[in-house]
């Protein structure tokens, strides 16, 4: 999901929520650590942009990034590449193309201790699920 916000950002939104921990689904997971209101910004990193083609070299990095098109993937920094995937998430993204940031929100109220995921989308969740992440 792409963008296009008219004012520069001096400083991302940090998250105050969250937190990474081993996680039942896979590796590592980021957990709330308070309840969170349906549509909370959660957090806004920096990311860069990589070409896929170059990417696909290094399956271990094609797993924490995200297609931006079919020739461009995003590296998110922050906890970007640590939210696992889940069919029904409770969480989503935006790219943020004028400040270069990923920007991630609730798509529901997510209680305390729970995971928090996104959906990969088709061909991410099967590259992920026959163990590429």
């Amino acid at each position: 999901m792409t963008s296009t916000p008219t004012m520069l950002r001096s400083e991302p939104h940090r998250p105050t929520k969250l937190a990474v921990r081993r996680s039942p689904l896979h590796g590592w997971g980021v957990f709330a650590t308070a309840p969170i209101a349906a549509y909370e910004l959660l957090e806004e990193a920096p990311y860069f942009l990589t070409p896929l083609k170059e990417l696909r070299k290094a399956p271990s990095c094609e797993t924490y990034s995200y297609y931006l098109d079919n020739t461009t993937s995003i590296i998110g920094l922050g906890l970007a590449g640590l939210y696992n995937h889940s069919s029904n998430p409770n969480c989503s993204h935006e790219i943020d193309q004028v400040n270069n940031l990923m920007r991630h929100y609730a798509l529901r109220p997510i209680a305390h201790g729970e995971e928090l995921t996104i959906d990969y989308g088709t061909d991410n969740a099967a590259h992920f699920m026959k163990g590429g992440h």
